[in-house]
């Protein structure tokens, strides 16, 4: 017998009071998502990216005609997204007020929906008290919101689908329990049957969510209270009254599901593949994956940590696996002893079998890989919302198991506020929701994708540095990133592009840390540059990778001379003229060293080498004259010299005044 102060159309103001509430509770735990920013998660191409929103007639077209952009056909989240573009800019906060409200709305219709399955199936005799059935929806409503696998959809602007559909669907589910309220065959009940064939219309094109819906409202109707029973009308009558019943929810939900696949199929953007085959994803591998989203979706709930954008266990796994076996187990003899025992308890039968359809349209059955999202809890717990109330009226009228539900249920509010709080704040941006998933992933490669989308969103603030940071992280899961930079940063060195190769080298020294080239050139081009200060730390390490490099060893020993470190540059290019004795580079920086460090005669001897390799090296006269002239004193066979150099090349720097002070 149903509370008479709860039929419809009769509101009472304890509900507006728990309704209020629980605007308040959800406002309080989201309203500060509409403070977050768009993320590189998707936003991009559905919101920031996509030249089709706004509301016009080519717009409009492309949203009801196209299948290729993204692999769901979803016209009315395009129009929903439309409209936020013209009204407010669709800017982060409209999108994701948007997002909230819509959460908001749904919260009030789940609040509604338990009302109404509390007066169709009523869990005990309240009589005229309105707070059993009040407070009960109202903690139903609330565990459903405030839960944290609800924030994702709350806190990402692209999860707006999902509330929209949701929204519809509830609107639809309201709608079909309120025409089975009133009078049978009534305009009321007409109305209201067609107003929910319409809202699951509504629902199907934001997105394919509740295409297993028509099989829910099938066994509601089958278990609901009032049916003839058994022995009064035959079962294949009855089957047949109850499927004549749906058939204009079977229609819309063939026609969409028929588009739903065409999309699925005919996708084109983003990378999105087709759907695997059975050669390439079997029957039996689909089947436990299955189980594992049904029992997934069941436990979760329970133990939401460790929550995340990106779940890998179904990117790969051997249908042997022991998540799996136990998952088909558990599904399996939940399934078996709940239909043993569906006359005496018919409330769980119906419960499990509306959890098993309402899952059915994600769990990938069409898909591998396939991923347990938090989103796809948005209307799959609602069934258990609305039970968790049911058994919270069973429990009312004994005052010490009411007492105890009402503080269990107060307790899990509570926790799951603060978790959903910790939860919705990692969609604050992009590095935010980057650095969390990189923390769940841990050694997973996927993470280096989204370094690499880190890196991008703030290249765009225009933080260069962490951009460069995370970029760097991000070609860390591609093997061949260094070798790619060594190669482009040779062909521009070679090309004498060397501000454009220097950038590469870095790369690929920063990438590949124990490769000695990339740092010895980096090294050498500073060096062209006049930055021998700058070039030493490359050319240090690039000699501790290679010491037996004749070249690198030279070349710092050049970079300590030229930074007024000639005693240490001497042992760096006696090792290089060990390795290569015939160097003339390290001849001259040998030279020049022991010139410095007052060993003249000892350098001349190094300058003389270069003259008796190459005769016509106008530097090692020079050289020579100026160890000639200013170590030794010998003026007429320094002035031999920079005649020499004069003679060789005319407009050597410095000769002609050298000459001038070795004929005075």
């Amino acid at each position: 017998m149903a509370n008479p102060a709860s039929r419809p159309g009769r509101p009472d103001w304890l509900a507006w009071v728990a309704l209020a509430v629980c605007a308040a509770a959800v406002w309080a735990v989201f309203g500060g998502v509409r403070d977050f920013s768009f993320v590189l998660w998707d936003d991009d191409h559905n919101l920031q990216q996509n030249p089709h929103l706004g509301v016009t007639w080519e717009n409009l077209r492309w949203m009801f005609t196209d299948t290729g952009y993204v692999r769901r056909y979803i016209p009315l989240a395009w129009l929903g997204w439309s409209l936020d573009h013209d009204l407010f800019g669709l800017t982060p906060r409209s999108a994701h007020l948007g997002n909230l409200l819509f959460h908001l709305l749904n919260t009030a219709l789940v609040f509604l929906v338990i009302r109404s399955v509390a007066r169709i199936w009523p869990a005990r005799e309240t009589g005229s008290d309105p707070w059993p059935a009040n407070v009960a929806a109202a903690l139903g409503a609330l565990l459903w919101a405030l839960h944290p696998l609800r924030a994702e959809v709350v806190a990402w602007s692209s999860a707006r689908i999902y509330a929209q559909s949701a929204c519809f669907i509830l609107l639809s589910l309201l709608c079909y329990l309120r025409s089975v309220e009133s009078t049978p065959g009534s305009v009321r009940a007409r109305n209201l049957r067609w107003a929910s064939v319409v809202a699951l219309a509504l629902s199907l094109l934001t997105y394919p969510l509740a295409l297993s819906y028509v099989g829910i409202l099938l066994v509601l109707d089958w278990y609901r209270p009032g049916r003839p029973a058994a022995p009064e009308i035959s079962w294949g009558a009855r089957l047949r009254t109850v499927l004549v019943d749906k058939i204009p929810f079977f229609a819309v939900t063939a026609v969409l599901l028929g588009v739903t696949l065409c999309a699925r199929t005919n996708v084109q953007a983003v990378g999105w593949k087709p759907p695997v085959t059975l050669e390439q994803f079997g029957a039996v591998p689909r089947f436990l994956q299955a189980c594992y989203v049904w029992a997934y979706y069941l436990w979760k709930p329970l133990l939401p940590f460790h929550l995340s954008p990106y779940y890998t266990r179904l990117v790969s796994f051997s249908p042997g696996d022991w998540e799996f076996i136990v998952s088909l187990a558990l599904v399996g003899l939940v399934t078996g002893a709940l239909f043993w025992r569906r006359q005496r308890w018919p409330g769980v039968w119906l419960l499990w079998l509306c959890h098993l359809l309402v899952l059915l349209p994600v769990l990938g059955l069409t898909e591998h890989p396939h991923f347990t999202n938090d989103r796809y809890s948005y209307v799959a717990a609602v069934p258990w919302a609305v039970a968790i109330a049911v058994l919270i009226l069973r429990l009312w009228p004994r005052r010490a198991l009411r007492f105890t539900a009402l503080l269990v249920a107060g307790a899990v509010i509570v926790t799951a506020s603060a978790l959903s709080l910790q939860q919705a704040a990692i969609w604050w941006n992009t590095e935010a929701l980057g650095l969390h998933m990189v923390a769940e992933l841990g050694d997973h490669p996927r993470r280096f994708e989204i370094y690499s989308r880190m890196a991008t969103s703030l290249r765009a603030e225009g933080r260069l540095a962490e951009s460069n940071a995370y970029y760097l992280k991000s070609l860390a899961g591609d093997p061949a990133a260094a070798d790619r930079a060594l190669q482009q940063a040779r062909k521009l060195e070679a090309a004498g592009q060397l501000r454009e190769a220097f950038p590469q080298y870095l790369l690929a020294s920063q990438l590949r840390p124990d490769l000695a080239e990339p740092k010895f050139r980096l090294g050498t081009i500073l060096m062209q540059q006049d930055r021998a200060a700058e070039a030493l730390p490359f050319l240090q390490d690039a000699v501790r990778l290679e010491p037996g490099s004749a070249d690198i060893q030279i070349s710092l020993g050049w970079a300590l001379n030229w930074t007024n470190q000639s005693p240490a540059a001497i042992p760096h290019l006696e090792a290089g003229l060990r390795l290569q004795p015939d160097d003339v580079a390290g001849h001259s920086g040998l030279g020049t060293a022991l010139l410095a460090i007052g060993q003249p005669r000892e350098a001349l001897a190094h300058f003389e080498e270069i003259i008796r390799l190459n005769p016509n090296a106008a530097v090692a006269h020079m050289q020579r004259g100026l160890a000639l002239l200013d170590g030794l004193g010998r003026k007429a066979d320094a002035a031999a010299e920079f005649e020499t150099v004069l003679r060789l090349q005319p407009d050597f720097p410095g000769a002609r005044a050298a000459l001038d002070r070795a004929r005075r």
